[in-house]
């Protein structure tokens, strides 16, 4: 049986993706980027939407988020 180590898996595909995404950059002259839109203050989206900045930034990719508040209208 063999043991696997998420961390070290983990660590591998982020650096082929880091990898990827710059060469990616070099070549397209443009960088990918994620933008997130979160409405209100829900705190498990608010940690969700966090990780995720957290892992973009440890590939290289830029991110932002726009917060508004829960009672933002569709037109607004």
């Amino acid at each position: 049986m063999q043991i696997l180590d998420g961390r070290l898996v983990a660590q591998k595909i982020k650096d082929s993706l880091r990898k990827k995404i710059a060469d990616f950059s070099k070549k397209n002259k443009v960088a990918p980027g994620l933008r997130v839109v979160l409405i209100g203050n829900n705190p498990a989206s608010q940690v969700y939407v966090q990780q995720k900045v957290k892992a973009a930034a440890e590939v290289g990719i830029d991110s932002q988020v726009c917060s508004l508040p829960e009672n933002i209208s569709h037109q607004e």
